[in-house]
């Protein structure tokens, strides 16, 4: 059994990248690997992802924001948990590192190296490390599994700074097709667009992961986005209305307009949602209002009613919502790229 080193966002108390990290690691099981994440945890990604009330208020900034959030700090401490519950029980470590350094010493003997999926190659991306591009490999397989540049072009030409070492990959594949020629015209090496780890798992499979009883007890309206700018939170409540249900949120976000609605009657706060239950809220839900690529690909592969303003400008989301018809083909190809990349 060939062994497999995973590197990726797994410990990002993130949703999406937990779910992403575990849906591939269960992937590359089915396919008869012996995959392990490499846990790297820098300190600026754990600072970044830290529980709010173990932060000194060294600003006033976070002090206001502790005040606000007083009401919710035992939820939030047991969503705090959850997330590192959810790292030690269902993802398969190696041991913690924090540096690159300590991975170019550690010298690390795996068959095979995944980089991805999830926002790994973008540089704006405050999780963002040298380590991702793999210096520390020197004689196995490297490949780069749907990573994404995140939301900006200028993020995908500012990370070709890197050239050198993207170019040492054995295997390439992208996340988002509006990198595939620009990419691979640079690079003069044939790319490949992969499916999110997500969507390697069926809707079935996820299922076996989700407790049967629905966290709230009546019908609601999720939402969920990683800002929640005045579009979506105008969406949910116009559902809302028409519905006549409450709208649940499971995650803080800084924003004047998230503040407001932490008080308002409109919003159940489910504060204490793990990862898990984050899947448990969509299949759950009555409708999925999104600004969440993750959000969005759970609630379409769940079959719900979903609804994410403005998708056409979001090139993650976009094309994935227009291509969703074309799942199970792109699925088989997605799965075919990690074979022969890994034989």
């Amino acid at each position: 059994m060939k062994k497999t080193g995973i590197l990726t966002f797994h410990a990002s108390h993130n949703y999406g990248s937990m779910l992403q990290a575990f849906a591939l690691q269960q992937t590359l099981k089915k396919l008869g690997h012996e995959p392990k994440i490499i846990n790297l945890r820098t300190e600026r990604q754990k600072k970044m992802y830290s529980c709010l009330f173990d932060r000194k208020a060294n600003s006033l900034k976070l002090f206001i924001k502790k005040m606000l959030l007083s009401p919710y700090k035992k939820e939030l401490k047991i969503q705090y948990d959850k997330f590192e519950s959810f790292l030690k029980n269902y993802l398969d470590c190696t041991e913690e590192y924090s540096r690159l350094e300590q991975l170019k010493e550690k010298e690390l003997n795996f068959d095979s190296y995944i980089v991805g999926s999830d926002q790994v190659w973008n540089i704006r991306c405050p999780d963002f490390d040298l380590a991702y591009l793999l210096p520390f490999v020197r004689n196995s397989k490297k490949i780069a599994y749907a990573p994404s540049f995140g939301p900006r072009k200028s993020n995908y030409i500012k990370f070709l700074d890197f050239l050198e070492l993207i170019k040492q990959f054995d295997y390439i594949s992208v996340r988002e097709k509006q990198n595939f020629h620009y990419i691979a015209q640079k690079l003069g090496k044939e790319i490949f667009v992969a499916l999110d780890p997500t969507l390697l798992l069926t809707k079935e499979e996820w299922f076996e992961y989700i407790k049967e009883e629905p966290l709230v007890k009546q019908d609601y309206i999720f939402l969920y986005s990683f800002t929640y700018k005045k579009d979506v939170i105008d969406v949910a409540e116009q559902h809302s209305r028409k519905l006549n249900i409450p709208i649940v949120v499971s995650y803080f976000v800084d924003g004047k307009l998230y503040y407001k609605l932490l008080y308002s009657d409109k919003y159940i706060k489910h504060f204490e949602t793990g990862p898990l239950d984050f899947l448990n809220l969509i299949k759950n839900a009555k409708l999925v209002v999104s600004g969440s690529f993750h959000a969005t690909v759970f609630s379409m592969l769940f079959e719900k009613d979903v609804f994410a303003p403005n998708y056409e400008k979001d090139y993650r989301i976009s094309p994935f919502m227009k291509n969703f018809k074309n799942l199970q083909l792109e699925r088989e190809k997605s799965l075919n790229f990690l074979k022969e990349a890994l034989q």
